[in-house]
């Protein structure tokens, strides 16, 4: 019931002509249909902003505690499958029935699919601001007027399906939440089909921190981003494991990686595990075979996009991104003060610079520790520690990097059931207090009293990445492992079945 009414009072409110939730967006894809009429029978639309503004973050606070309590119950047994599923499938109905929300991203993504579909440029060459004449213009973020694409060649290819089908701004926006609801719901399925496989009790519990999650529901799908399609990579990665077809794994993954370069550490990961397991006069062969398929499949869907201009296809372009909610802002602001102390505005250029790069170094050696330990112990462990190893990683490039969005944590969802108890919490923790982060698109439409940007970082999100790093630490430092905690209750330790585990054997590399 709190999930029920807290979500159905975040819809209605984005339902509601002046809502907070709403970006700029062509008129005739607003507010409209059956919960538009619901909004104004309960009166919403006589709010005036500033009380629409306290109501909708009061809402979004509410779905971020509903969450919450429902996490607790799904893991603790007592809520059936069926209930979790059919409000999972009925609020992506509701998403379909909402105007775009709480980001502009999709119309960058349309620009960039316009640019190969209608103007047959390469948008990692040109930019918007090429074409500004295009009716997506005015509504594109002005940042990103001036951006070549930092998304990966399968995602523009895609992008450039969408604005091929579909005519109109309208369309297109509904092309892209389709597509972010479909991976949703084929990355439930997924890991619903995983979870029974592995560990029955934990089967609920992973479907409901995907399918009842509000950032997922309401930033993720209802701003159609791209990170779905990650999301949906990471859960067919480990389904593949799982049944056996590294291979495809594979593949899957490096599908996920040409969308966005995130999915390339459970990548690399996944090749580190597999390459392990196997007998040492088979290693070499098995990794070329890995290395080849993910070098194919990124070849063939890059190569028209290839030049020297930008070589890399925008990832280089990423490390100069950041987010006002990314804890490592407070360690950019200590480094700039000093450098401007000491060399004013060079100085203070110069201290960002050394802060993103030891941000940046600090996750390149998580992640080998991480890798590390994965290799030390892949004859002996399964695809659940796996799948946990990539959710530690995932994590620690999120909450350590200088750009976090609250849809970047769909990436981790899928394997967050494989988790031990300090990750888990940490993104269930995460996800509810970012709920409420994105809610007005338009700072100037805030209220007075509500237009602070904290130039520090989320001060709670820092919070709980000094207790996950501390945790991870403890970990390697131990040689404890990075899977689920051996535990009475929910943390029992999971039994495989035999075919899961991999003998060392002349088979051992299939």
């Amino acid at each position: 019931m709190a999930s029920v009414s807290s979500v159905a009072f975040v819809a209605l409110i984005a339902a509601t002509p002046n809502s907070p939730f709403l970006p700029v967006q062509p008129s005739q894809a607003g507010p409209g249909g059956p919960l538009r009429l619901l909004a104004g029978l309960f009166m919403l639309t006589r709010l005036s902003n500033d009380t629409l503004v306290i109501v909708g973050l009061a809402a979004m606070i509410a779905a971020g505690a509903s969450f919450l309590v429902v996490l607790y119950a799904a893991a603790r047994g007592m809520l059936p499958m069926r209930t979790v599923v059919t409000l999972a499938v009925s609020y992506q109905v509701a998403i379909l029935l909402l105007p775009l929300l709480l980001s502009r991203d999709v119309f960058s993504y349309s620009y960039y699919g316009r640019i190969v579909s209608r103007y047959g440029g390469n948008p990692y060459v040109q930019t918007p601001a090429n074409f500004p004449q295009d009716p997506l213009w005015q509504f594109t973020w002005p940042e990103w007027r001036t951006a070549s694409s930092v998304y990966g060649p399968t995602f523009v290819w895609l992008a450039a399906a969408i604005t091929a089908v579909f005519h109109s701004i309208t369309a297109e926006i509904f092309g892209f939440k389709v597509t972010a609801i479909a991976a949703m719901l084929g990355s439930m399925a997924i890991v619903r089909s995983v979870a029974e496989r592995l560990d029955p009790r934990r089967a609920t519990y992973a479907v409901a921190i995907i399918g009842l999650n509000p950032i997922l529901i309401f930033h993720t799908a209802g701003g159609g981003h791209v990170d779905a399609l990650v999301m949906l990579s990471v859960a067919a990665a480990i389904w593949l494991v799982v049944d056996g077809r590294d291979l495809t794994a594979t593949a899957a993954l490096t599908l996920g990686a040409l969308v966005k370069v995130t999915a390339a550490i459970p990548l690399a990961l996944l090749i580190a595990y597999l390459v392990a397991r196997s007998e040492p006069g088979r290693r070499v062969g098995l990794l070329a075979k890995h290395i080849g398929v993910a070098a194919g499949i990124s070849l063939v869907t890059a190569l028209p996009f290839l030049q020297l201009h930008n070589p890399t296809l925008g990832m280089l372009d990423l490390v100069h991104h950041d987010s006002w909610m990314a804890p490592p802002e407070a360690m950019e602001r200590l480094f700039e003060a000093i450098g401007r102390g000491v060399a004013g505005s060079v100085g203070g250029s110069v201290g960002v610079d050394l802060a993103r790069m030891t941000v940046f170094a600090a996750i390149a050696v998580g992640v080998f520790l991480i890798g590390r330990q994965v290799v030390q112990r892949a004859s002996a462990e399964g695809p659940v520690f796996l799948g946990a190893a990539w959710g530690w990683s995932l994590l620690l490039m999120m909450l350590a990097s200088p750009t976090l969005f609250p849809w970047y944590f769909a990436w981790v969802v899928p394997v967050a059931w494989m988790l031990p108890r300090v990750p888990r919490l940490t993104l269930e923790l995460s996800c509810a207090i970012l709920a409420a982060s994105q809610l007005d698109v338009l700072a100037f439409r805030l209220p007075p009293w509500m237009q602070v940007k904290l130039v520090y970082g989320h001060p709670l999100l820092i919070l709980l990445l000094v207790w996950f790093a501390a945790d991870l630490w403890r970990r390697l430092r131990d040689g404890d492992s990075l899977g689920l905690e051996r535990e009475a209750h929910a943390d029992r330790p999971i039994t495989l079945p035999e075919s899961d585990v991999v003998p060392m054997s002349g088979s051992a590399g299939s």
